[in-house]
């Protein structure tokens, strides 16, 4: 099997990268054909990230049809404080387990009560005093039970 740099990064078989693939395959899903109220929260992170043109919430949502994997890809970088899925992918293959809290706390605590802040700094103060795990999402922070 090759090892060099080129075929490592098209391949699919890191850990963080088949997270992220399925994070945007999952976002792209509840968008385009999920409820309303599955939908809205997906929609409102795109606009939020950056991934679309500026539209409003009521545009997009009548237009989501129209959203392919790359919106949801550059989503998921931007959020992740990288301007591309590009520039995403080589960094997802330099990360271990403990990395990736930022994506998998969606799949396993999203559904949970979770203290949220509205900065990693007070976040962190929480975790000093209190203890828990920080995790940081876009320019905000939660703290998971230990």
């Amino acid at each position: 099997m090759p090892t060099s740099p080129e075929f490592i990064s098209k391949s699919t078989d890191h850990a963080a990268v088949e997270l992220v693939l399925r994070q945007a395959k999952r976002c792209q899903r509840l968008a385009n054909t999920g409820s309303i109220s599955a939908a809205l929260p997906i929609l409102r992170r795109l606009i939020n990230a950056g991934a679309v043109a500026e539209t409003s919430l009521t545009v997009l949502f009548r237009q989501r049809a129209t959203l392919q994997r790359k919106h949801f890809l550059r989503m998921l970088a931007l959020e992740a404080g990288l301007s591309s899925w590009e520039l995403l992918r080589p960094h997802l293959l330099t990360l271990g387990a403990d990395d990736l809290a930022h994506f998998q706390w969606r799949e396993s605590e999203a559904g949970k009560l979770n203290l949220w802040f509205a900065t990693p700094e007070a976040a962190a103060q929480y975790v000093q005093d209190q203890g828990g795990r920080l995790v940081k999402v876009g320019t905000q922070a939660l703290v998971l039970s230990s």
